[in-house]
Order: structure tokens, then sequence, then C-alpha cells
């Protein structure tokens, strides 16, 4: 920990550092002393105010058993956390209601794959949302927003995906799709 804070300080003394983004965990008490050392890192050094972005996994029976047996590299999540879901929600609670105290940003790590995946996003969200009502001016691309729901993040999503495939098929010489016009094979001359 000593060796990552001291490559992290001289990251931030570059004065380069817009965001510092924390990889998930499950201590509650070492969350909480990074996040008082990223502080006082910031006013020792002067610097200008930072986005911190931490991760989120939503606890699930697969996810548990997934890293009890095939942990992944740098992931490192207690026993407790690890011996069934409603722990690892509390813990998951615990760390949440730290991100809006500290006003850090959540990046969600875990495959919405189902309704229920996102009903499980959002009712983690809301709970931080509860807890300070943190807006989106910490974030990436912030302005004042309040944070979107899961729903409306994967709406979004969607949309920049729309987006994306259009922009491909324009490259690709292919007309653009509308809703009123759908995207027509090509023709072979």
């Amino acid at each position: 920990r000593t060796r990552e804070r001291d490559r992290l300080i001289r990251k931030l003394r570059t004065g380069h550092v817009s965001s510092v983004w924390l990889q998930f965990g499950s201590d509650p008490a070492l969350l909480r002393d990074s996040l008082d050392f990223l502080r006082e890192q910031q006013h020792a050094l002067r610097l200008p105010p930072f986005k911190t972005i931490g991760s989120l996994f939503v606890p699930s029976k697969r996810l548990l058993a997934q890293q009890r047996f095939r942990p992944w590299k740098g992931l490192f999540l207690s026993a407790q956390f690890l011996s069934g879901v409603e722990e690892a929600d509390a813990i998951t609670r615990q760390l949440l209601a730290l991100y809006a105290q500290y006003e850090v940003g959540v990046v969600v790590e875990t495959p919405c794959t189902s309704q229920q995946d996102l009903e499980r996003v959002e009712a983690l969200l809301q709970s931080w949302r509860g807890s300070a009502a943190p807006t989106a001016d910490h974030l990436p691309g912030g302005g004042g927003r309040r944070v979107p729901s899961a729903r409306a993040a994967r709406a979004e999503h969607d949309r920049a995906s729309d987006k994306n495939s259009m922009r491909d098929s324009e490259k690709e010489g292919r007309p653009r799709a509308t809703a009123q016009q759908p995207e027509r094979k090509r023709q072979r001359e």
C-alpha cells in the first residue's frame, strides 16, 4: 500500500491528474483511510479539486462464488463479504455511504443482463443517493445534473450505441437507418 501511495503522490505532483479511480474492496475502514489520504494530499500539495471515482460490484450468489474460488487479480474481498449475499449487501451499503460522504462517483462494474440485475443496481444506488444526494458535478462530463438511475444510464448507453452504429454504417458508405426508413441491404450491381 505504501508503494501505491508513493506512486500516486508522484502522479498528483505532476498537476495533470483530473481523476482518481478506486478499485472495489470490502473494508470500509480502509476505504475511509484511503479517502482521508486523498484529501490530505490534495490539501498538502495545494492541488485543484480532482474527481474521485469508486467501483461498485453488486453482490450476487454467482459473483461471490466466483470470487471465492477464482478471485480477480488485485481484488481482495474479506471472508465476511464472501460469506453471503446479505453480508456483502450490508458491506456494500457501508462503502456506498462513504462514497456519498466523500463525494465519490460510482462506476457499476457488475454485468447487468436482466431487468432484475438493473433493479438491484438501482436499489443500491438509491441508498447511495439517499446518503448525501450527490450530483454528477464530480463525475466526468458532470454539469450539475443528478446522477442518473440505472435504468436511465442504460437508456443513455443504448442511445450512444445506436449513434455509433449509425456512424459505422456511414463510414462504410451505407445509408443511415432511421425509425421511418429501415436500413436496406445494398443491392449488388
